[in-house]
């Protein structure tokens, strides 16, 4: 009976760990990557804040709960002290997305992004 007991344990307890981390993977996540010539500084998506990336940089992920009562479906940065911003795609749920600055035109001051997932 001890050893049922303790058995019964160990399985309930493998049971919890498993499902922790099943739903650790099931929430959406973004990261952002800086395929530009230029630092990426004051980063902000879908206002979350990111560290400075330099060119060819990458994020680490972040979790997303995106509400859009409260969040910004935009990406906001700031290069050589001019401010930057674009619409995004939201990002599908459930899914490690990535979020790639691929160019950047100075002249008509506009952010080229894609979505990758």
């Amino acid at each position: 009976m001890f050893i049922v007991r303790y058995l019964m344990i160990g399985v309930l307890f493998i049971l919890i760990v498993v499902n922790i981390i099943e739903n650790q993977d099931l929430k959406t996540k973004i990261r952002l990557a800086n395929s530009t010539g230029f630092e990426l500084s004051n980063i902000s998506l879908f206002s979350i804040k990111f560290e400075n990336l330099n060119p060819g940089d990458t994020s680490g992920y972040k979790e997303i709960n995106y509400d859009y009562l409260k969040d910004d479906p935009l990406i906001y940065t700031t290069i050589n002290h001019i401010i930057l911003g674009l619409y995004v795609e939201i990002p599908k749920e459930n899914k490690k997305n990535t979020f790639i600055v691929d160019s950047v035109n100075m002249e008509n001051k506009r952010l080229y992004v894609r979505l990758s997932q």
